[in-house]
C-alpha cells in the first residue's frame, strides 16, 4: 500500500472502500507471519525459578527432582556464561543408587504425559548451541518433533522430526542447524524438544550443556 492514505482525502472525508476491503487481508497476513515465528519458550534458557533446594528452567521439566531425592544432588544446573545471554543449562548424567541417571530435560512436564508447547507453523529447521563432555564412549541428543491432530485417523501423529546426535566431545560453543523432516501435510499444534546428555549406557559424569534453541521458519509454500 505504500504511503498511500488507507482513508481518502476528499473533502467529504468519505472512507476508500477499496483501502478497507483491503484490511481483513492484512489483518490475516499478520496474524500469519505472527504464527510462523511461533518458537521454543525459554530455549535461551534466561529465566528459572527457585525450586526450594534446586533452580529449575522455567517452562522445562528435567531429572533434578529425580537425582535430588536419590543423590542430593540436582542434574541439570543454571549455568553461566551463556552462548548468547547470561545463561545455560548444563545436563549431566549421574549414579543414582546403583544405576546411572541419563540427564535429561523436556521443554513441558515429562511427568503428565504431554511434554510440550503450543506451535503453530512450519519451521525448516532446528537450531541451537552445544557443548559435550562425554565420559566413555557416551552420546548425547537434542531432539524436537511437531506434533497435531489427524481427523482421519483421529488421533494425535508425529508430523515432524529434526535431531542432532551428538558423537564426540565439543570443547567450546558449536551451533547446529537441523532440517525439519516432515512426515505428513498436516499442520502440527504443539511441539516438543527433548535434551539427552547420554545414550542408552549412560557414564556418571557426561555432561551436556546447551543454549539458544529455536526455530528458522517458512511459508507453507515452500514445504
Amino acid at each position: 500500500m505504500g504511503n498511500r492514505p488507507l482513508f481518502s482525502a476528499r473533502q467529504n472525508a468519505q472512507p476508500n472502500t477499496q483501502n478497507i476491503m483491503r484490511i481483513p487481508a492484512l489483518l490475516a497476513s499478520l496474524a500469519f507471519i505472527t504464527h510462523l515465528h511461533a518458537q521454543i519458550p525459554n530455549g535461551g534458557f534466561e529465566s528459572w525459578y527457585n525450586n526450594v533446594n534446586y533452580m529449575e528452567p522455567t517452562g522445562w521439566w528435567t531429572t533434578n527432582a529425580v537425582t535430588y531425592a536419590l543423590a542430593g544432588t540436582p542434574s541439570c544446573l543454571q549455568s553461566t556464561p551463556g552462548a548468547l545471554g547470561n545463561y545455560h543449562i548444563a545436563i549431566t548424567s549421574m549414579t543414582v543408587g546403583s544405576i546411572v541417571e541419563i540427564g535429561r530435560a523436556t521443554c513441558g512436564n515429562e511427568l503428565t504425559g504431554e511434554p510440550g508447547f503450543p506451535f503453530v507453523g512450519l519451521p525448516a529447521t532446528f537450531n541451537g548451541q552445544v557443548e559435550y563432555a562425554p565420559q566413555g564412549g557416551d552420546v548425547g541428543q537434542v531432539h524436537a518433533a511437531l506434533w497435531g491432530w489427524n481427523s482421519n485417523m483421529t488421533s494425535r501423529e508425529v508430523i515432524a522430526v529434526a535431531t542432532y546426535n551428538i558423537t564426540a566431545p565439543i570443547s567450546s560453543w558449536q551451533s547446529f542447524s537441523i532440517p525439519f523432516t516432515y512426515l505428513t501435510q498436516n499442520m502440527p499444534d504443539t511441539a516438543r524438544v527433548f535434551i539427552v546428555a547420554s545414550g542408552t549406557t549412560p557414564v556418571d559424569g557426561t555432561t551436556l550443556r546447551v543454549d539458544d534453541l529455536n526455530c528458522t521458519h517458512r511459508s507453507p509454500r515452500s514445504r
